[in-house]
């Protein structure tokens, strides 16, 4: 989660991120960029989050993710980002798809 949120800060300065902490469930929306809680965690379903936006304006959706849980049948009108963390396979029919690489070994002693 901690990567997520380094990302989400670096893409902050081309765009207005809005944050989405999200499980089965959506726990919590907000735009606190410096927060370090991240609440939720396994058995993940994508579609809350895409019922979520209903008739909200974005521009497009950056979804992190193990890329383990459930999918919309439909994509949504707008352009998705599926950034997989891991190297779980993930045969989502739509959206594009990236993966954030493994973290480089911390220095030694």
């Amino acid at each position: 989660m901690a990567r997520a949120l380094r990302e989400i800060r670096r893409l902050a300065r081309w765009a207005d991120p809005t944050i989405v902490e999200i499980d089965a469930a959506v726990h919590r929306v907000h735009r606190d960029l410096h927060t370090e809680v991240v609440t939720g965690g396994g058995d993940t379903d994508f579609q809350p989050l895409f019922a979520l936006r209903g008739g909200a304006h974005v521009d497009g959706i950056v979804y992190f993710t193990d890329g383990v849980g459930d999918w919309p049948v439909r994509p949504p009108a707008v352009p998705v980002l599926w950034v997989l963390v891991g190297d779980t396979a993930f045969d989502c029919p739509w959206g594009t798809v990236v993966r954030l690489p493994a973290a480089p070994p911390a220095p030694g002693p």
